[in-house]
């Protein structure tokens, strides 16, 4: 199961409430390994989304950073999150294609 989640959305949340992307695959009966927490790249508080990530880190879930290089790509929230998944969107592909074959952009990311 993938969730696709905007940054943004972190700052609605709070630290004692239950966070209902969590509590979705529970009530299912879905294994928290097999859920992958897709963020796509836009604004919010940095503060917020890493309390979010870790918890969903200690419900043994997946996280994935969406669409890098569409938009405000925020390198330091890859660095910092150290993600599982980082997944590149095309428009950095074609943007580069002329300069840097992407397969040589994607081996950087795998280091």
């Amino acid at each position: 199961m993938s969730l696709n989640l905007s940054p943004a959305w972190t700052d609605h949340l709070s630290d004692d409430l239950l966070v209902p992307t969590i509590e979705m695959p529970q009530s299912l009966n879905i294994n928290p390994t097999r859920v992958l927490i897709e963020f796509v790249e836009g604004a919010g508080t940095d503060a917020n989304m890493q309390k979010l990530l870790a918890r969903y880190c200690v419900a043994g879930m997946k996280i994935s950073i969406k669409d890098f290089g569409s938009g405000p790509s925020h390198l330091d929230r890859i660095i910092t999150r150290e993600p599982d998944i980082i997944k590149l969107n095309m428009s950095l592909l074609n943007a580069l294609w002329p300069v840097v074959c992407p397969s040589k952009l994607c081996k950087v990311f795998l280091i």
